[in-house]
């Protein structure tokens, strides 16, 4: 995928515009925008002013000056009450490969989503859908499956009760809830379902493609859903993680079930853009 501007041009479009703006008025898709900033390493809008657009309405304040009001004024709190887009369906599988929920007092408390540092611009489509306006912050993460067992995560707390109650009954579990179920609401949009859950605990390889499941259970369940929205049956394994010595249970696709990706990617709104690539790259 070509990059969208020059350096220069991206750089004088951030110096009045976010990258969601840009993307409104160039007509490119957020992702092109954001990649192409990135590519030439030029600064946002709000890092380069310290100020932040305030939802549709383009209204500038300062970064971290009132939050509460920012997150009341632009959350859409019913977004996950009815997976009724594509794009809810997408976070949904997201959401619930790389994201959690939880409760204070048994009272819905915030929904999360950690993605590596790498994707912090995923998350930033993420706050557009929703309306989110709060901060990203990064953490340390020493228990990584990368080699030196150390990683910069990226993520986002949203602290809202409704939000998060319609997140709950959308299928997202509690944090430590154990197995993973698909969501009644996949069904409604079975393939960026599936490729939100991909992006999240997925991988793209020249010659096979993976999704990590965490259970047996689900593993199946994953198996059967794939198989009746696509014909195509992937290879589960369960071979033992280098981190915990236990079973990783997954499902792992070849050659021949390239269509199970075709199927995935055909007309998608949103994607992980670097794994968007490699389907381009070594699967098209």
């Amino acid at each position: 995928m070509s990059i969208a501007f020059t350096k220069e041009e991206i750089d004088l479009l951030t110096d009045k515009w976010s990258d969601s703006e840009i993307s409104s008025h160039t007509g490119y898709a957020y992702s092109r925008v954001w990649k192409a900033r990135r590519h030439h390493g030029v600064k946002t809008f709000t890092q380069k002013t310290g100020n932040i657009k305030i939802g549709k309405t383009g209204e500038i304040r300062k970064k971290g000056s009132v939050r509460g009001a920012i997150r009341e004024d632009n959350l859409d709190d019913h977004y996950f009450e009815n997976i009724d887009s594509p794009v809810k369906a997408y976070w949904l599988g997201v959401l619930l490969a790389d994201g959690w929920s939880s409760l204070r007092g048994g009272v819905p408390k915030e929904v999360g989503l950690a993605l590596k540092v790498k994707d912090e611009g995923h998350l930033e489509t993420f706050k557009l859908d929703t309306g989110y306006s709060g901060r990203i912050t990064r953490k340390l993460n020493e228990n990584s499956l990368s080699k030196d067992g150390k990683s910069i995560m990226s993520s986002i707390r949203i602290t809202c009760q409704r939000f998060t109650k319609y997140a709950i009954k959308a299928g997202i579990k509690l944090k430590k809830s154990g197995q993973l179920e698909i969501p009644i609401g996949a069904y409604n949009f079975p393939s960026d379902f599936l490729r939100g859950f991909a992006d999240g605990d997925g991988s793209i390889g020249t010659k096979n493609f993976t999704i990590i499941c965490g259970s047996p259970d689900f593993q199946t369940q994953l198996m059967l859903f794939i198989s009746d929205h696509t014909g195509h049956d992937l290879y589960p394994e369960a071979p033992l993680s280098p981190t915990t010595g236990k079973p990783c249970e997954r499902l792992t696709g070849y050659r021949k079930d390239k269509p199970v990706l075709d199927w995935m990617y055909k007309n998608a709104e949103r994607y992980l853009p670097r794994k968007l690539d490699k389907y381009y790259k070594y699967w098209k």
